[in-house]
């Protein structure tokens, strides 16, 4: 088991991300968000089979061993209260439940655990030295993670020499005490007719 507290609206910025694109009406292991725990760090994941999000959330060493997929929809109908300042979260997750104790509202909510097992996402992202970058408006690309309200700046790195490659999708955030990365991974279309 992990526990891990966490800023309130940090958590549910990456939730709201995340829950974007995935399929709540379903029961399958995409319709879930995969929570990794590696060391100081958190490694949630969400994909609807096109896209690919990838958010770390860096934190206090706490350890390795958690690799489990909660249901989205009970994720997506749990109504945090909104409140002015720094309001932690108490997060434990195990092999069964994510349970998130939010002490100012005295709530509790606990999220089941998805059967399956959810796709081995670190391999698909590639190295970003075969890369380049473009800088876009955000207001382009409506799908992809909140970056800066201030700029509004994307980052999409493409590998020039291959079309055929995924495109990487990175907000980009002026603060650079930024705790959470997202790098959100679109996968090409292919045309036949060519």
């Amino acid at each position: 088991m992990i526990r891990i507290d966490i800023e309130k609206r940090t958590f549910t910025d990456v939730l709201k991300n995340h829950l974007k694109f995935i399929e709540l009406s379903s029961n399958n292991i995409l319709s879930g968000i995969n929570f990794k725990t590696e060391k100081n760090k958190i490694i949630v994941c969400s994909t609807n089979g096109n896209i690919l999000l990838r958010t770390v959330l860096n934190v206090p060493y706490i350890g390795d061993g958690i690799n489990r997929t909660y249901s989205g929809a009970i994720l997506n109908k749990i109504n945090f209260v909104k409140s002015k300042g720094f309001n932690l979260l108490t997060i434990t997750m195990d092999n069964k439940f994510m349970e998130i104790i939010d002490d100012a509202f005295m709530f509790t909510y606990k999220v089941p655990v998805l059967e399956g097992k959810y796709p081995q996402t670190e391999t698909l992202f590639p190295n970003k030295k075969n890369y380049k970058e473009v800088w876009l408006n955000r207001d382009y690309l409506k799908c992809i993670p909140e970056s800066d309200s201030k700029t509004k700046i994307t980052k999409i790195c493409f590998n020039p020499k291959n079309n055929n490659q995924c495109l990487l999708i990175e907000p980009h955030h002026s603060d650079s005490s930024e705790i959470t990365q997202q790098t959100m991974l679109l996968m090409p279309i292919q045309n036949n007719k060519d």
